[in-house]
């Protein structure tokens, strides 16, 4: 992309989290919202007020160290519900965190054209210590609630394909996830005929990583490629600035997230297997890969696509457009031929 068009979309992105911004004033036990108008012609510029309050059964969707998620209903229409993201203005360190990228790709993915693939915006708010994004609401919750078991394969990889193709939209516009996870992964409708959105893309995800590597030695390293908790094929800290974590990190996420889907378990439980992982030969890391995913019957061809995403060094994984074009993945809705013979309600607004 020249440098030119590339001011141009920036310029015209911002204009679009501008305007995404919500006429709101903080009231005694609701949030008001004024949508206003125009006069054309001439007509009289007109406006609708909307208050929402938090849902009397189920306030709070979800928590953690960025903030809440609540859900809330319109005083005008209680049949309409949507889920609010609260997101802290400043760090630990009391910081001020700048999220107008952020804005962006929430405000560049709430377009039309990519309802299907990513969960919606409202449009965002603020006040002095937060800014609120609202958004659809779906009642099945995040992929992570319906887990309960390894999948099929057939379900694995309608799943998987209508992950990758979000990703395949980001990165095209120069975005990268951060942090897919099953969490992050919106239930549309679930099996046999799954429909999935992504969700939380880009928000609060750099503010929070120096957290998660002052933790990781105790915890589980879930869904993070090597790069991004400070790991290299050499199992050696990386701290420099060209070590960022870019697209690649993404599609990582996308191989310990089919592996999460077909064993039943991430591939890597905490740093130090995924140390072992790292300083093992090629062999030896795609034997770790292949022999939980041939015992539940996986497919040649999935165990090559797992294998291509997690490349320890990042420019050897596929990317996404790559993996979008994957034989494993045309056979969506097909029975895989080398497999063994043994082998929603939506209340979005």
């Amino acid at each position: 992309m020249s440098t030119e068009r590339a001011e141009d979309l920036a310029r015209k992105l911002s204009d679009l989290v501008a305007e995404a911004r919500l006429d709101t004033s903080f009231l005694d036990g609701s949030t008001q919202h004024i949508y206003h108008n125009g006069a054309g012609g001439q007509s009289v510029p007109t406006r609708r007020v909307e208050n929402w309050n938090l849902d009397a059964k189920r306030p709070i969707l979800g928590s953690g160290s960025f903030g809440t998620v609540r859900l809330e209903r319109c005083q005008q229409s209680s049949s309409r519900m949507r889920a609010v993201k609260e997101i802290k203005k400043h760090d630990q360190q009391l910081r001020v965190m700048d999220y107008s990228r952020e804005l962006e790709a929430i405000v560049q993915f709430s377009r039309p054209q990519y309802s299907h693939c990513f969960v919606q915006s409202h449009g965002w708010f603020e006040n002095d210590s937060s800014i609120f994004i609202a958004m659809e609401y779906h009642q099945w919750g995040d992929l992570s609630r319906h887990l309960y078991s390894p999948l099929p394969e057939d379900e694995v990889r309608q799943i998987i394909s209508q992950v990758v193709e979000g990703i395949v939209y980001m990165h095209e516009k120069g975005f990268i996830h951060r942090d897919l996870k099953p969490s992050n992964i919106m239930v549309i409708s679930n099996g046999p005929y799954w429909s999935v959105k992504i969700a939380d893309f880009g928000i609060s995800k750099q503010r929070f990583l120096q957290e998660s590597l002052n933790t990781v030695g105790v915890g589980t390293i879930g869904y993070a490629a090597p790069e991004q908790i400070g790991l290299n094929s050499n199992d050696v800290a990386m701290n420099d600035d060209n070590s960022k974590p870019g697209f690649p990190a993404d599609m990582w996420s996308i191989g310990v997230l089919s592996m999460r889907l077909f064993t039943g378990q991430v591939p890597f439980k905490d740093l130090t297997n995924l140390s072992q992982y790292l300083s093992s030969s090629q062999e030896a890391r795609a034997l770790k890969l292949e022999s939980p995913l041939k015992q539940k019957g996986a497919s040649k061809i999935s165990q090559r696509f797992i294998i291509d995403l997690l490349q320890v060094e990042p420019d050897n994984r596929m990317g996404a457009y790559q993996a979008s074009l994957h034989e494993w993945l045309a056979k969506v809705g097909e029975v895989s031929d080398d497999a063994p013979n043994d082998g929603s309600n939506d209340l979005s607004l």
